[in-house]
């Protein structure tokens, strides 16, 4: 690892702005989203099918079990990573919602949870442990994020 005055900057630096819209279904979220110029739909929900934007094609919840399962949460993974290291045309990354997507994402852990339990609290491990995971999963999100914000 490098270090010396000569890698110190000063001064601001101009990096996109993340946004966090949260209120009550139907207040025009996802209306507000649209009119940024070049921006990517990431949907866990249907709603963008009104608005002339650029979509990749809707996250489900996971189905199946095991490590063979469909999993959308997954699929979500896997379309931020493409947003990482594939050049596209795109300014702006809108994930709509993130409610909806949290339930993607506990039914990837139900989905592979060894023992086949039906719950988040039950399974990997119970005490609500798959909760811990989750969190976990949530950081990896804000890492991706991160790199996205800062390309």
């Amino acid at each position: 690892m490098s270090v010396g005055l000569e890698l110190i900057t000063r001064g601001r630096q101009e990096q996109s702005p993340r946004v966090l819209l949260y209120s009550p279904p139907k207040i025009g979220k996802t209306g507000w989203a649209a009119q940024i110029p070049d921006v990517v739909f990431i949907a866990s929900e249907q709603g963008t099918q009104e608005f002339d934007v650029s979509r990749v094609p809707i996250i489900n919840k996971c189905e199946g079990h095991g490590p063979n399962h469909k999993c959308g949460w997954l699929q979500f993974q896997a379309w931020l990573d493409f947003i990482i290291t594939k050049p596209h045309e795109f300014n702006a990354l809108a994930i709509d919602t993130l409610d909806w997507l949290e339930s993607v994402l506990f039914s990837h852990l139900i989905a592979t949870c060894p023992k086949r339990r039906p719950t988040i609290v039950e399974c990997h491990g119970g005490f609500s442990k798959a909760y811990d995971i989750a969190v976990d999963e949530w950081r990896r999100v804000a890492s991706k994020l991160d790199r996205i914000s800062l390309e």
